[in-house]
């Protein structure tokens, strides 16, 4: 399991995953794989959805699993790998999701997700957000002091990304409560479909607050105004200048 902002980033785990971004806060809540930061394939979501909280029968049912083959955690960075593909059911039509997280302190999350397909499909996933997000390019979205993302640079051509509001229903467990929010929509088709998100915890109200981003392979370059990282994925390895 892990989270950022309450919202999942690897395996569902119930309805409070979610903070109360836009979903009814009562006990007919049920836990869907689209209100957390988890993909559907072929809009199909995981395993254990459909209830208000997870439901261990289909898992078994499938054998679905979900494997960390890497971790580094130190106070520089922290860095996870996990395959969490058999976490869908067959008619998903995936082969293996493998997707890293990348915690850049103080503030900046990389999310690389790799999909392999029995058969060429597509991909969405959503990232819900306190704010109503700004789209300033077709890579690059703001959303107030909530969230900064670009996907990939240059921009993928198989990817796209779209912004939606809504108006944040009244809870009791968020602040956000009556506020309008929104979320971002990535989409992917093709038969090895890859998204790369970098993610801005803490200002940004236009595209400076956004840094520079380069992919080149398995080499993504991310330059800030004081510092420049360096990650490799094929060796798992973060390096700074």
């Amino acid at each position: 399991l892990a989270w950022i902002c309450c919202l999942t980033l690897l395996v569902l785990a119930g309805r409070h995953d979610f903070c109360g971004y836009g979903l009814a806060d009562d006990a007919t809540a049920q836990s869907k794989t689209e209100d957390g930061f988890v993909p559907l394939f072929n809009g199909k979501g995981q395993l254990g959805e459909g209830q208000q909280w997870f439901d261990p029968d289909p898992v078994k049912q499938y054998k679905g699993t979900a494997d960390v083959v890497y971790h580094y955690f130190q106070p520089d960075y922290q860095y996870l790998v996990a395959e969490i593909g058999s976490m869908y059911p067959p008619e998903a039509g995936v082969k293996n999701w493998k997707r890293t997280f990348i915690f850049l302190p103080p503030g900046r999350l990389v999310i690389r997700d790799q999909i392999a397909w029995q058969h060429s499909g597509k991909v969405e996933e959503r990232l819900h957000l306190s704010q109503e997000p700004k789209q300033y390019a077709p890579n690059m979205v703001c959303s107030g002091t909530d969230t900064g993302l670009v996907v990939g640079n240059p921009f993928p051509e198989n990817v796209r990304l779209d912004v939606g509001k809504y108006e944040i229903e009244k809870s009791e467990r968020t602040h956000y409560a009556n506020t309008p929010g929104g979320f971002l929509r990535l989409v992917a088709q093709g038969a090895n479909a890859m998204i790369l998100s970098i993610h801005a915890n803490g200002k940004c109200v236009g595209e400076n607050d956004l840094p520079a981003v380069s992919l080149s392979g398995d080499r993504l370059e991310i330059r800030e105004p004081k510092r420049r990282i360096m990650i490799d994925f094929e060796k798992n390895k973060v390096t700074f200048e």
